[in-house]
Protein backbone atom coordinates (compact mmCIF):
# COMPACT_ATOMS: atom_id res chain seq x y z
CA UNK A 1 0.00 0.00 0.00
CA UNK A 2 -1.26 2.47 -0.13
CA UNK A 3 -2.58 2.31 3.40
CA UNK A 4 -5.22 4.58 2.22
CA UNK A 5 -3.00 5.89 0.02
CA UNK A 6 -0.17 5.70 2.02
CA UNK A 7 -0.96 7.62 5.03
CA UNK A 8 -3.33 9.97 2.98
CA UNK A 9 -7.41 9.38 2.67
CA UNK A 10 -8.97 9.99 5.02
CA UNK A 11 -5.40 10.93 6.62
CA UNK A 12 -3.20 13.29 5.77
CA UNK A 13 -2.86 14.95 2.55
CA UNK A 14 -5.18 17.91 2.83
CA UNK A 15 -8.15 15.25 2.69
CA UNK A 16 -9.92 16.65 -0.20
CA UNK A 17 -12.30 13.42 0.66
CA UNK A 18 -16.01 14.81 2.36
CA UNK A 19 -15.86 11.43 3.92
CA UNK A 20 -19.07 10.96 7.33
CA UNK A 21 -18.20 8.61 10.18
CA UNK A 22 -20.24 7.27 12.80
CA UNK A 23 -19.61 8.16 16.04
CA UNK A 24 -20.17 5.90 19.39
CA UNK A 25 -18.52 7.49 22.70
CA UNK A 26 -15.99 9.37 21.02
CA UNK A 27 -15.12 6.44 18.44
CA UNK A 28 -15.16 7.70 14.91
CA UNK A 29 -15.80 4.63 12.45
CA UNK A 30 -15.40 5.55 8.65
CA UNK A 31 -15.35 3.08 5.93
CA UNK A 32 -15.20 3.00 2.27
CA UNK A 33 -14.05 1.39 -0.91
CA UNK A 34 -12.46 2.41 -4.04
CA UNK A 35 -12.41 0.68 -7.80
CA UNK A 36 -9.85 1.51 -9.62
CA UNK A 37 -8.55 -0.10 -13.43
CA UNK A 38 -5.67 -0.78 -12.23
CA UNK A 39 -3.46 -0.89 -8.33
CA UNK A 40 -0.88 0.87 -8.73
CA UNK A 41 1.80 0.84 -6.04
CA UNK A 42 5.31 3.27 -6.08
CA UNK A 43 4.79 3.35 -9.49
CA UNK A 44 4.04 -0.33 -10.29
CA UNK A 45 0.87 -2.19 -11.39
CA UNK A 46 0.20 -5.09 -8.19
CA UNK A 47 -3.03 -5.72 -9.87
CA UNK A 48 -2.92 -6.30 -13.55
CA UNK A 49 -6.17 -4.45 -14.07
CA UNK A 50 -9.42 -3.94 -12.21
CA UNK A 51 -9.07 -3.75 -8.41
CA UNK A 52 -11.80 -2.96 -5.74
CA UNK A 53 -10.32 -2.07 -2.54
CA UNK A 54 -12.27 -1.80 0.40
CA UNK A 55 -11.81 0.10 4.05
CA UNK A 56 -12.21 0.65 7.23
CA UNK A 57 -11.06 2.94 9.81
CA UNK A 58 -11.58 3.66 13.98
CA UNK A 59 -10.16 7.28 15.22
CA UNK A 60 -10.34 8.83 18.48
CA UNK A 61 -8.24 11.93 19.46
CA UNK A 62 -6.27 12.04 16.31
CA UNK A 63 -5.43 7.95 17.53
CA UNK A 64 -6.49 5.66 14.35
CA UNK A 65 -6.82 1.81 13.49
CA UNK A 66 -7.98 0.70 10.22
CA UNK A 67 -7.50 -2.04 7.48
CA UNK A 68 -7.60 -1.78 3.89
CA UNK A 69 -7.55 -4.71 1.02
CA UNK A 70 -7.14 -5.12 -2.88
CA UNK A 71 -7.22 -7.93 -4.96
CA UNK A 72 -3.81 -8.03 -6.68
CA UNK A 73 -1.89 -10.08 -9.49
CA UNK A 74 1.79 -10.41 -8.75
CA UNK A 75 2.80 -13.33 -10.46
CA UNK A 76 2.39 -15.94 -7.62
CA UNK A 77 -0.70 -17.71 -6.17
CA UNK A 78 -2.20 -14.82 -4.56
CA UNK A 79 -4.87 -13.07 -5.01
CA UNK A 80 -5.82 -10.51 -2.07
CA UNK A 81 -3.25 -7.93 0.03
CA UNK A 82 -4.75 -6.82 3.33
CA UNK A 83 -2.89 -4.34 5.43
CA UNK A 84 -3.59 -3.23 8.86
CA UNK A 85 -2.16 0.23 10.29
CA UNK A 86 -2.31 2.22 12.63
CA UNK A 87 -1.05 5.73 13.90
CA UNK A 88 -1.34 8.74 14.99
CA UNK A 89 -2.28 12.24 13.30
CA UNK A 90 -2.72 16.26 14.27
CA UNK A 91 -2.05 19.54 13.42
CA UNK A 92 0.16 22.66 14.59
CA UNK A 93 -2.16 25.84 13.64
CA UNK A 94 -4.48 26.02 11.14
CA UNK A 95 -1.39 25.06 7.82
CA UNK A 96 0.54 22.17 9.17
CA UNK A 97 -0.77 18.62 9.58
CA UNK A 98 1.38 15.70 10.22
CA UNK A 99 0.72 11.86 10.36
CA UNK A 100 2.77 8.89 12.12
CA UNK A 101 2.33 5.40 11.06
CA UNK A 102 2.59 1.89 11.47
CA UNK A 103 1.70 -0.73 8.50
CA UNK A 104 1.40 -4.51 8.28
CA UNK A 105 0.94 -5.92 4.41
CA UNK A 106 0.33 -9.14 3.44
CA UNK A 107 -0.80 -11.45 1.26
CA UNK A 108 -3.83 -14.12 1.45
CA UNK A 109 -1.49 -17.25 -0.14
CA UNK A 110 1.75 -16.17 1.01
CA UNK A 111 1.18 -14.88 4.29
CA UNK A 112 3.24 -11.69 5.98
CA UNK A 113 5.21 -9.37 3.98
CA UNK A 114 6.24 -6.30 5.28
CA UNK A 115 6.02 -3.78 7.88
CA UNK A 116 6.76 0.19 7.63
CA UNK A 117 7.13 2.88 9.67
CA UNK A 118 6.00 6.23 8.10
CA UNK A 119 5.49 9.76 8.11
CA UNK A 120 2.92 12.27 6.35
CA UNK A 121 4.05 16.16 6.98
CA UNK A 122 1.70 18.49 5.09
CA UNK A 123 1.37 22.43 4.79
CA UNK A 124 -1.48 24.46 3.25
CA UNK A 125 -1.48 27.38 2.22
CA UNK A 126 -4.47 29.89 1.22
CA UNK A 127 -6.75 27.30 2.47
CA UNK A 128 -6.40 25.86 -1.67
CA UNK A 129 -2.66 24.65 -2.05
CA UNK A 130 -0.85 22.32 -0.21
CA UNK A 131 2.94 20.94 -0.14
CA UNK A 132 3.16 17.10 1.39
CA UNK A 133 6.01 15.49 2.08
CA UNK A 134 6.29 11.49 2.86
CA UNK A 135 8.52 8.77 3.58
CA UNK A 136 8.58 5.12 5.05
CA UNK A 137 10.88 2.63 5.85
CA UNK A 138 10.42 -0.98 5.46
CA UNK A 139 12.61 -2.28 8.41
CA UNK A 140 11.68 -5.87 6.61
CA UNK A 141 13.97 -5.50 3.98
CA UNK A 142 15.81 -1.91 4.97
CA UNK A 143 14.10 0.20 2.38
CA UNK A 144 12.97 3.72 1.69
CA UNK A 145 9.48 4.88 0.00
CA UNK A 146 9.50 8.81 -0.16
CA UNK A 147 7.75 11.21 -2.48
CA UNK A 148 6.82 14.65 -2.28
CA UNK A 149 3.60 15.82 -3.60
CA UNK A 150 1.94 19.27 -4.26
CA UNK A 151 -2.18 19.89 -4.88
CA UNK A 152 -4.25 22.64 -5.50
CA UNK A 153 -7.96 22.86 -4.94
CA UNK A 154 -10.27 24.42 -7.68
CA UNK A 155 -13.45 25.24 -6.17
CA UNK A 156 -15.11 23.11 -3.90
CA UNK A 157 -15.10 19.87 -5.86
CA UNK A 158 -12.35 19.82 -7.86
CA UNK A 159 -8.54 19.02 -6.50
CA UNK A 160 -5.15 18.86 -8.94
CA UNK A 161 -1.92 17.17 -7.65
CA UNK A 162 1.26 15.71 -8.77
CA UNK A 163 3.62 13.17 -7.28
CA UNK A 164 7.64 12.25 -7.44
CA UNK A 165 9.13 9.71 -5.50
CA UNK A 166 11.86 7.09 -4.89
CA UNK A 167 11.14 3.80 -3.66
CA UNK A 168 13.98 1.49 -3.08
CA UNK A 169 12.36 -1.85 -2.72
CA UNK A 170 10.57 -1.68 -6.34
CA UNK A 171 12.24 -2.58 -9.47
CA UNK A 172 11.82 0.89 -10.52
CA UNK A 173 14.33 3.96 -9.01
CA UNK A 174 11.50 6.61 -9.34
CA UNK A 175 8.07 6.78 -9.95
CA UNK A 176 5.54 9.56 -10.72
CA UNK A 177 1.89 10.85 -11.49
CA UNK A 178 -0.44 14.16 -11.98
CA UNK A 179 -3.84 14.31 -12.06
CA UNK A 180 -7.11 15.63 -10.90
CA UNK A 181 -9.78 14.29 -8.55
CA UNK A 182 -13.82 15.89 -8.53
CA UNK A 183 -16.24 15.39 -5.96
CA UNK A 184 -19.61 14.44 -6.71
CA UNK A 185 -21.07 14.44 -3.55
CA UNK A 186 -20.09 14.57 -0.17
CA UNK A 187 -19.46 10.69 -0.22
CA UNK A 188 -18.45 9.64 -3.93
CA UNK A 189 -15.64 11.22 -6.14
CA UNK A 190 -13.54 10.41 -9.25
CA UNK A 191 -9.84 10.79 -9.58
CA UNK A 192 -7.97 10.39 -13.09
CA UNK A 193 -4.16 10.35 -13.16
CA UNK A 194 -1.49 9.51 -15.17
CA UNK A 195 0.92 7.32 -13.93
CA UNK A 196 4.74 6.42 -14.99
CA UNK A 197 8.30 4.95 -13.65
CA UNK A 198 11.07 5.12 -14.65
CA UNK A 199 10.14 6.05 -18.17
CA UNK A 200 8.26 3.32 -18.91
CA UNK A 201 4.95 1.86 -18.00
CA UNK A 202 3.41 4.61 -17.98
CA UNK A 203 -0.76 5.02 -18.55
CA UNK A 204 -3.83 6.64 -16.90
CA UNK A 205 -5.40 5.57 -14.47
CA UNK A 206 -9.61 5.99 -13.36
CA UNK A 207 -10.48 5.66 -9.76
CA UNK A 208 -14.17 5.94 -8.62
CA UNK A 209 -14.16 6.21 -4.59
CA UNK A 210 -16.75 6.00 -1.50
CA UNK A 211 -16.26 7.28 1.73
CA UNK A 212 -19.07 6.76 4.42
Amino acid sequence: MNYRTSLCAAALCAPFAFATSATAQGWNWSYGADMTSDYIDSGVSKSDGFAIQPWVEVENSGFYFGAWGSNVDIGTDDKWQYDLYTGYRSSVGTNFAYDLGLVRKSYDDTGYDRSEAAVGLTYTFYNAMYVKGYAAYDWSNKNYNRYAQVGYDIGDRWRTSARYGVDDGATSDYYWDVGAEYAFTDTISFDMRYHGRDGDDEGVVGMLKFAF
